[in-house]
């Protein structure tokens, strides 16, 4: 009896806990949410607008005439368009490395959280900042 007893704790325990991890939402999820409130937009510091991400989608509006300088997945806007769209995006936080990262079908942009809204691009040194705080510390 005590080990049928024990054999049905473990068993609910584990239930629960398998619902619990269910519950929980992925960075990109949370994020995802959390735009609909409120866009994030991150631009180069003393450069413009770089990227805007909306419940769309996300839209990257260029670095300027030089983008042969940079090393990024983001397709170069056409001249008769702004920006360039992209529905299909997901995003990640690795709190060990305080990396940011950014995946679309092209590739993957990472950038270095130095500050709740505050990034650094290491591959192209480029300071990015955000219009609002969006990773919990």
């Amino acid at each position: 009896m005590k080990k049928r007893i024990l054999c049905m704790s473990f068993l609910s325990l584990l239930l629960m806990t398998a619902c619990d991890s269910e519950d929980e939402m992925t960075f990109d999820e949370e994020f995802k949410v959390s735009i609909e409130e409120e866009p994030v937009q991150l631009a180069v510091e003393n450069g413009g607008l770089l990227l805007s991400f909306y419940p769309s989608g996300l839209v990257y509006y260029g670095l300027n005439e030089y983008i042969d300088n940079y090393d990024i997945p983001f397709e170069q806007t056409d001249e008769d368009q702004d920006y360039t769209e992209y529905q299909d995006y997901t995003v990640a936080f690795d709190e060990e490395t305080d990396l940011f990262t950014v995946t679309i079908e092209e590739g993957v942009y990472e950038l270095e959280m130095l500050g709740p809204r505050v990034f650094w691009d290491e591959e192209n040194s480029m300071n990015i900042t955000s219009n609002r705080a969006f990773i919990n510390e």
